[in-house]
């Protein structure tokens, strides 16, 4: 596969600023020129960091708002990029303390996967197939014969050559007094619509969340979920049946994802299991 030949600078750490965010595969620190280096942790595989480097700039490219890329550097051999710092709050934080405000943020969070969807990927963008296969394979907890069925599933389901995002939950989209802002690339492919909004469906209705909180959030969740499915059925090239067998896929693959969540992964397996009888 083609993919952009990615100028990486040799950096000293000395360079980093404050620490101001972190997460499972990265951390974010200050850099100079109101800017941040968001710099993956050494346990990461490097197509983690290609991934999002590539998507981000096929997104810039196609006029999404994505925190602008300013290039990528190595840091005691561990990778990152250099992105426009982001104030703010994301919209699902904003929504725990302004929750009446879902129908309308609910407009803007499908009108900017739509913008997302309207690009065509770039051929250096891994497939969306590839992805879920990768993913569903990982999701060991699952019985055998209910991956097998996944598997199977996706191989018959058409491809596409969109953009897609991945990850698109209400936690990835930032918003600032610019407007809102899509964040998270590292699952950008090139792939089907409909099957992105089945996984922004999975990613919604399923929390990451400690134990204690799971069954407290699963109903806001599930309300969120409604919601989103209510608006996108309205879609013209929406189908039902199509979609139906993608949920199956992108609940399997989840899986994948989310080995440390022990009520998450409980939760997807019966979402599968319901798929699939």
């Amino acid at each position: 596969m083609n993919r952009i030949n990615i100028d990486i600078r040799e950096v000293r750490k000395s360079k980093l600023g404050k620490k101001v965010a972190q997460g499972q595969c990265s951390e974010v620190f200050i850099w100079e020129n109101s800017r941040v280096c968001k710099l993956f942790r050494d346990f990461i595989p490097p197509l983690n960091f290609e991934f999002e480097y590539n998507a981000c700039i096929a997104a810039m490219s196609g006029r999404i708002p994505v925190p602008v890329v300013h290039g990528a550097v190595r840091i005691e051999n561990r990778l990152g990029i250099i992105f426009d710092r982001i104030d703010g709050r994301n919209m699902d934080i904003d929504l725990r303390y302004r929750f009446w405000k879902l129908k309308y943020y609910m407009n803007i969070f499908i009108d900017l996967q739509n913008r997302i969807h309207e690009v065509v990927a770039p051929k250096n963008l891994y497939s969306q197939h590839e992805l879920l296969e990768n993913w569903i394979n990982r999701s060991t907890p699952l019985p055998k014969r209910l991956r097998d069925a996944a598997i199977k599933a996706l191989e018959q389901l058409p491809e596409g050559h969109q953009l897609c995002h991945g990850d698109y939950h209400f936690g990835n989209v930032m918003l600032n007094d610019n407007g809102p802002i899509v964040i998270d690339w590292q699952t950008g492919s090139s792939g089907n619509p409909l099957g992105d909004i089945a996984a922004t469906e999975i990613l919604n209705l399923v929390p990451i969340v400690p134990s204690m909180l799971f069954h407290i959030v699963l109903p806001i969740c599930k309300k969120r979920t409604a919601l989103y499915r209510q608006y996108c059925q309205k879609l013209s090239w929406f189908n039902e049946e199509d979609y139906r067998i993608r949920l199956f896929v992108a609940a399997a693959a989840r899986i994948g994802n989310v080995l440390h969540n022990r009520n998450a992964v409980q939760h997807l397996v019966k979402i599968v299991e319901k798929q699939y009888n």
